[in-house]
């Protein structure tokens, strides 16, 4: 099975259409995917859609550009995998999982970006505390007193 990162059209990501392409554990995963929709339609997050076989949709990150600590920052604002392929890895991503293949593209994105335009941080809020030792793996850092996370580039 072939991988792709995709951009998806505004058309793709209407709410609807949207929350259609993937699997949910319940009501309050498939209500924040489309409030990330929404976002990415009035173009305040990008959604890159990994996209495997035949193109089905197997997970997406939503990225955006903000301020932390008074520094520029890329904001994870969403990372999603559809309930099916939650704890697979996949050898055609490096045999890791669809959560590990995503935070390293956001961590590269921000290297690369970095190098254009000053970013300082990757940054985060988790929304569980049972994902904070995930992003722990990763090189975050809570940052005090909040709920973000960070991660310096």
């Amino acid at each position: 099975m072939d991988f792709k990162l995709v951009n998806p059209s505004k058309g793709f990501l209407h709410p609807g259409t949207f929350l259609k392409k993937f699997d949910y554990t319940d009501d309050n995963e498939r209500q924040y995917v489309r409030q990330v929709a929404k976002l990415a339609q009035s173009h305040q997050a990008r959604i890159h859609l990994l996209a495997g076989a035949a193109n089905v949709p197997h997970g997406f990150l939503a990225l955006s550009v903000s301020r932390l600590q008074d520094q520029p920052c890329i904001v994870i604002d969403y990372l999603f995998t559809s309930k099916p392929y939650r704890g697979l890895k996949f050898q055609e991503l490096g045999d890791t999982k669809i959560s590990e293949y995503l935070v390293d593209f956001a961590i590269k994105t921000a290297t690369e970006i970095d190098g254009k335009v000053p970013i300082r941080y990757v940054a985060l809020a988790p929304a569980h505390d049972n994902l904070i030792p995930f992003y722990e793996k990763w090189g975050f850092k809570s940052l005090d007193k909040t709920e973000w996370m960070y991660l310096r580039i």
